[in-house]
């Protein structure tokens, strides 16, 4: 079986690729896909990896979009997904290639991820739902390690997931309507509706520096958040749960508004999401 290619999606990613790169096993093919970075990442990626395709885009047009762009320079692999903030263990790569190949039902693996505390990402889950997401923001980011048991969830997260090419060939890849969050349950979602499985399998791990992109968009993180979201409620969630999110979303940043006047540039910027989208 033909190894997967790796497509590493970057945008001021200086800190963390270098690792990221020397991570990822001699002689499987790399498809950096930069967001119009402003530090040293581009020169970073040439010195780690010079053999890596480097694909430089014109600005930032976000997660999926890069992602599609870095997929269809190999059409005929397998493609495995990877953040500029994460790395993969030595034997992590070849037990996920072999595991995708040992059951055809499985379009999309996803391994258990680590975060530098040791603590668990919650890296995989049902389809959102306000109630699912108000039991997740309380439980927080982490999930119990007795959790930690192989299942065919939902959703896989895309900041490390091995996609099989057929599946993703067969729903076209991301939805580019997306530019950062949704984008990978929408794509998971997509892929079981048309017959394939996701499997979340925690016998390989992964290791995540959670968050080192979006840190970096401080409140834009929050405003592409719940441009996602909206968007995955208009596609997948019905009137009512639409109109309970917007609702909320409306009540949430109007308090916000008041509260914290640091706060109301963002606050317009989700208000006119939620009026508008």
């Amino acid at each position: 079986m033909a190894e997967p290619v790796v497509v590493v999606v970057t945008w001021n990613s200086q800190a963390s690729i270098a690792d990221c790169l020397e991570s990822i096993p001699t002689g499987v093919p790399v498809v950096v896909v930069d967001n119009a970075s402003s530090d040293d990442t581009v020169a970073r990626v040439r010195q780690t990896r010079p053999q890596a395709e480097l694909l430089e885009l014109g600005g930032n047009r976000g997660f999926g979009t890069a992602s599609n762009r870095g997929a269809e320079r190999h059409p005929d692999r397998d493609v495995l997904l990877l953040n500029p903030d994460a790395l993969l263990f030595p034997d992590s790569l070849p037990a996920m290639v072999d595991q995708l190949a040992s059951d055809p039902t499985i379009g999309v693996l996803g391994p258990r991820i680590e975060l530098p505390d040791g603590r668990l990402e919650r890296s995989w889950g049902s389809n959102p739902t306000l109630r699912e997401e108000w039991r997740r923001r309380r439980e927080g980011i982490t999930a119990a390690p007795a959790e930690a048991v192989a299942c065919s969830p939902d959703w896989v997260t895309g900041g490390c997931c091995l996609i099989r090419r057929a599946a993703w060939d067969l729903v076209h890849g991301f939805d580019e309507g997306y530019f950062l969050y949704f984008e990978d349950l929408d794509l998971c979602r997509r892929i079981r509706s048309a017959g394939y499985q996701v499997r979340y399998w925690p016998m390989v791990t992964a290791f995540h520096q959670r968050g080192a992109s979006a840190h970096q968009l401080g409140l834009d993180t929050e405003r592409h958040y719940r441009a996602g979201q909206l968007r995955y409620y208009r596609t997948y969630g019905g009137f009512e749960a639409q109109l309970g999110l917007r609702a909320y979303l409306a009540a949430k940043y109007l308090w916000r508004y008041w509260r914290f006047p640091r706060d109301r540039g963002l606050c317009r910027a989700v208000l006119r999401l939620v009026i508008g989208s």
